[in-house]
């Protein structure tokens, strides 16, 4: 998604499916500033698919913007639109407007089918194994280096959610303030513990004959 952002080739209607929500309102905040710069709030509608109108929708979407050269509007909780609200927006999709950037956010809900029309979709989900290096990157971004074992503890501790993640590296980066370096030890001695192995963890491990994590569920099971 920030390649396509970058590159300026980013289509009318853009759908984000996948289970991090942290990442995709990440995106929305990139995509905001990109489309709108300075007058963010003019052109920006947030609306929430549980209690969204189809038709207001589409009719905001065809609408010109008044003060600047774009529109972003972003249905959030888009997996909850009552059917009876998606057919003026499937209107909408046949043409869309030039001026404005629709964001339809699945996160966390159902993967739905792409609209037909000019849309494409990015999965803000993580790939097996790599919420580690995403905690080794989210650390860099707050100006920390943290060590793989301490990555892999922090995972362990509180989850894959990287919303829950990114807050626990602001708490740990306040208390070491100077020290740049996040070491296990320090993982350990800050963070509390949300999230605790189940079964499944180590049936899955054992099938892809990962023994240290075996290990590690197993442990934590005990």
């Amino acid at each position: 998604f920030s390649r396509a952002l970058a590159s300026g080739s980013l289509p009318p209607i853009i759908v984000f499916t996948g289970d991090q929500t942290y990442l995709a309102e990440k995106a929305v905040a990139e995509l905001r500033k990109s489309l709108l710069g300075g007058s963010g709030d003019m052109g920006f509608t947030l609306v929430y698919g549980d209690n969204a109108s189809g038709k207001e929708i589409a009719d905001n979407a065809s609408t010109y913007p008044m003060f600047s050269g774009k529109k972003l509007i972003v249905v959030r909780n888009a997996d909850k639109l009552a059917a009876k609200e998606l057919a003026p927006l499937e209107s909408y999709f046949a043409s869309p407007s030039p001026a404005t950037c629709l964001v339809l956010d699945f996160t966390g809900g159902k993967k739905p089918k792409l609209p037909k029309g000019d849309a494409a979709q990015y999965d803000f989900s993580m790939e097996k194994g790599g919420t580690t290096g995403a905690v080794i990157e989210a650390a860099r971004a707050l100006g920390f280096e943290i060590s793989r074992p301490a990555a892999e503890a922090l995972v362990t501790l509180v989850g894959e959610d990287m919303r829950d993640i990114h807050n626990q590296l602001e708490k740990i980066a306040l208390y070491k303030g100077e020290d740049r370096k996040i070491t296990p030890a320090d993982v350990d001695a800050l963070t509390v513990r949300t999230k605790y192995a189940d079964i499944y963890q180590l049936i899955n491990a054992i099938s892809r004959k990962d023994r240290k994590t075996a290990h590690r569920v197993l442990l934590d099971l005990e």
